[in-house]
């Protein structure tokens, strides 16, 4: 895999506010991935097929605000596209690939396949630090929301799709 990245880091103020933006885009040639895919054979659990190449490339952005001492901020996002440029293997069976029907035993094109990337993940969060009796130590109340856009499986995997779905995390603790 090759990958080529560009971005910046940057810690400045907003105001009296400590902020921070972070911001990368990258692109990925990867040649030669192995790919998993069923094996017909007797006793066989799977197969390696090293005969794809993909294009993967996105933009990742962080960024954090303490607008007062006691409370942050921040969130990030990811954006991915990711193709395969190059996906050939032996057809298994007589089958159907993505220029339409295929022979057992000739090329089998799977090069229209999703890669297996969730193209948008983001994430929101909140820290708190609240006041508390001296016994407790610091208390820190860290609230975190966090997002995946539909994520295309394998080719063989049931399903052929994991839907979008968010998690939400609350997290209070004492140090």
């Amino acid at each position: 895999m090759t990958t080529y990245e560009a971005g910046f880091k940057s810690d400045w103020r907003l105001g009296t506010a400590p902020t921070r933006l972070n911001i990368t885009a990258y692109t990925s040639h990867y040649k030669g991935a192995q790919r998993s895919a069923v094996d017909f054979n007797a006793g066989a659990i799977g197969a390696q097929i090293p005969a794809a190449d993909a294009r993967i490339r996105g933009i990742e952005a962080e960024a954090t605000i303490r607008p007062v001492p006691q409370l942050e901020l921040g969130g990030s996002m990811s954006y991915t596209d990711a193709k395969y440029n190059k996906y050939l293997y032996v057809a298994p069976t007589n089958s159907v690939d993505c220029n339409g029907p295929v022979v057992q035993g000739s090329p089998y094109d799977a090069t229209c396949l999703a890669l297996g990337v969730a193209k948008w993940i983001y994430s929101v969060y909140s820290s708190i630090d609240v006041p508390a009796p001296e016994t407790l130590g610091k208390v820190n109340l860290f609230v975190n929301y966090s997002h995946m856009s539909k994520l295309p499986l394998a080719a063989n995997e049931p399903g052929g799709v994991l839907e979008p779905f968010g998690l939400l995390n609350l997290t209070a603790s004492c140090s």
